[in-house]
């Protein structure tokens, strides 16, 4: 897939325009994110799509970020809900308001690929393990795992969720209760 449809070329046009800070990262999380899809025969355009868009709320401080899911949503989030969690929402409000992205899968994807939950797709999986192992991330264990999600991708994703904890735990901040969730519903199954 080396030419770019019309809408991931506005999305591309966006992330240049707002933003270039996160411009390589996405990217990367793309290609990542692509490589693993084809091997597994999940839908190219879609994974596509869902990796270009998963990072599009990272353009807004945390208290815009609220106001935009309180206006779309009605809801409102306590003070420990910080942007690492909030711009997964928003990025798939800005997929679909800015770019008449419908797709529920691929909302859903992008939603998700922060805190996950227990009955993840295999797209939502790609996006969230892609997030975390792309190779502009200076992770020393997301290279070992990198290489095992070709070969075994349940095994790689349970270590991309541990590790994604483990992060989260060390900085002593709020673990959802949707990762929670995800990694029991990993462990049930093994």
């Amino acid at each position: 897939m080396s030419e770019f449809s019309e809408i991931e070329n506005k999305i591309i046009e966006y992330i240049k325009k707002y933003l270039p800070f996160r411009e390589e990262h996405i990217l990367s999380t793309r290609e990542l994110a692509v490589q693993i899809a084809e091997k597994y025969n999940v839908d190219i355009y879609k994974t596509s799509i869902s990796a270009l868009c998963h990072d599009l709320g990272k353009r807004y401080k945390d208290e815009e970020m609220k106001k935009i899911i309180l206006e779309c949503d009605n809801k409102e989030y306590p003070n420990y809900i910080t942007g690492a969690l909030l711009h997964a929402r928003v990025s798939a409000i800005i997929a679909e308001n800015e770019f008449g992205i419908k797709d529920k899968e691929i909302l859903s994807a992008i939603e998700s690929h922060t805190v996950g939950h227990g009955n993840m797709s295999m797209l939502e999986k790609i996006i969230y393990a892609s997030d975390y192992l792309e190779p502009t991330r200076k992770i020393e264990t997301a290279n070992k795992i990198r290489e095992k999600i070709f070969i075994d991708f349940d095994e790689a994703f349970l270590d991309v969720v541990l590790e994604s904890i483990n992060f989260v735990l060390s900085k002593k901040q709020y673990l959802s209760d949707k990762t929670i969730e995800l990694y029991n519903s990993l462990v049930i199954k093994n």
